[in-house]
């Protein structure tokens, strides 16, 4: 699925969802894998928030319905918790262009 699919207004939510669920899945068995939950930081409005979701949905129910084993991550000696931040950008957010090109047309 395309990047303008996810971006149609006139996309079907049913269309949509099978690919967001492709996209979570991986990223869930990675932090599953990991034993961690991380902190989830997504862009507003787009495919990243729904991504961001879904995954969230994965990892609760995970940690609701007694697989919490999965997450068991002890607390470490200083007495505070280390949980990985993930951001979800969208693919119209471009964040390499400004660091690529200069702000001004003297370069």
């Amino acid at each position: 699925l395309s990047s303008f699919a996810f971006n149609n207004s006139v996309a079907k939510h049913a269309d949509i969802g099978a690919p967001m669920s492709a996209i979570s899945a991986p990223l869930f068995c990675a932090f599953a894998t990991h034993g961690t939950v991380p902190i989830i930081r997504c862009s507003r409005r787009n495919a990243a928030e729904q991504v961001a979701k879904m995954l969230d949905q994965r990892l609760r129910d995970s940690i609701k319905t007694g697989r919490a084993s999965l997450f068991s991550d002890p607390i470490t000696a200083s007495g505070s918790f280390q949980r990985p931040l993930l951001i979800l950008l969208d693919r119209n957010v471009d964040l390499a262009t400004p660091l690529h090109h200069a702000w001004t047309y003297q370069a």
